[in-house]
């Protein structure tokens, strides 16, 4: 499936949002535990250096 293809998936509403938060979900789980990290570092560096 390419981005520009013409058929379009028919979602019921209940159907895409529940994609829609399944999509959040696996963004979050990466990206928030690494912008706690990125945060946490450079707290470290500006405290102690």
């Amino acid at each position: 499936m390419t981005a520009i293809e013409d058929t379009v998936l028919k979602l019921d509403p209940e159907e895409a949002r529940r994609v829609r938060q399944e999509r959040l979900e696996r963004i979050g789980r990466w990206v928030l535990p690494l912008a706690i990290m990125v945060l946490a570092i450079w707290l470290w560096d500006r405290i102690c250096v």
